[in-house]
């Protein structure tokens, strides 16, 4: 700061920080890209962790939220996505399905991920646009955040 008149003013100023701990997934989103144009219930989607970078507890994961959360289940302690019981993915309903995952840890703040799951990555221009309309969904967020 700069004192507007002739003589040097000085004084002391106390701030006061606060400090929040909160887990962090690897990434803001993630896109699974599988090859299959179905994946019937129990089939794996992936496994995606989350830490606390100060701590040793354990972390939680759950899914809530997202268009498809129904669709899916996680293993409260792997981080291990699959599809739920009694659910298909399929191609002939749609490409890609959206699903949030929380990893939480007693005491510390929360944090959600999202998960674009996209069927038949392999081949097919149906396919590459929407693996396309996929990873422009997961860069919107960081461009306006």
């Amino acid at each position: 700061a700069t004192s507007s008149s002739a003589a040097t003013d000085t004084g002391t100023a106390t701030l006061t920080l606060s400090i929040t701990d909160r887990t962090l997934w690897t990434q803001t989103s993630y896109v699974a890209c599988l090859s299959g144009t179905s994946m019937a219930a129990g089939a794996s989607i992936g496994t995606y962790a989350s830490t606390d970078a100060t701590s040793t507890q354990t972390v939680a994961f759950t899914v809530t939220g997202g268009a498809d959360q129904a669709k899916f289940a996680i293993d409260s302690s792997t981080g291990a996505l699959t599809v739920a019981a009694s659910n298909t993915l399929e191609t002939t309903t749609k490409y890609v399905y959206i699903v949030e995952l929380t990893a939480t840890i007693t005491g510390v703040l929360a944090e959600v991920t999202t998960v674009y799951v996209a069927l038949a990555c392999s081949s097919g221009a149906g396919q590459i646009t929407a693996l396309l309309g996929v990873l422009l969904m997961s860069v919107l967020p960081s461009l306006f955040c």
